[in-house]
């Protein structure tokens, strides 16, 4: 630009900096998560209601859940089993691990499954899970069949990273 100063010209650049950066804010402008299926996980794993506690042990092992849905042969949720209720069953002899013969999960579940359908309020789910000490809640559909779970983690996770940390100079 002819005549302009070369406060002029850093004014002007200045001004096309902020706006582009304004910009660009519009562009990537995110919806915040507010509902369960934002952060549920799938698919879930589960155990059957007639496994042994051995082999939910190993599960657990396996997968490093605390937790887990407990469903019946028609693949229904009935009830929750925790790493908690296991113990229970088990007896630990120093570095050797004996089950009680005859159990099974039903008799170590919690019946009582608290569950959450998709469009739930994350936030609510969240008061439940502290109210309830829980570490997660299976989600179901309109049928009652398990399409999910979110876990603390999950919600953790959101929290840090939703929306991202601004950063100015």
């Amino acid at each position: 630009i002819q005549g302009a100063t070369d406060t002029d010209n850093i004014e002007m650049h200045s001004q096309k900096g902020a706006q582009a950066y304004r910009d660009m804010l519009h562009v990537n402008k995110r919806t915040p998560i507010c509902h369960v299926y934002q952060l549920m996980k799938h698919p879930v794993v589960t155990i059957l209601l007639t496994s042994s506690i051995e082999e939910a042990h190993r599960y657990f092992q396996k997968h490093g859940f605390n937790q887990m849905p407990v469903l019946n042969l028609q693949h229904q949720i009935v009830g929750i089993i925790t790493v908690k209720g296991l113990l229970k069953f088990m007896i630990i002899d120093e570095q050797e691990v004996h089950y009680l013969s005859g159990k099974t999960v039903a008799d170590a579940m919690w019946s009582e499954a608290i569950t959450t359908d998709p469009l739930s309020d994350i936030r609510r789910v969240a008061k439940v899970m502290l109210e309830y000490h829980l570490d997660g809640i299976p989600v179901v559909n309109d049928h009652d069949h398990l399409v999910g779970i979110v876990s603390r983690s999950d919600i953790m996770r959101a929290v840090i990273n939703d929306p991202p940390l601004s950063l100015w100079t």
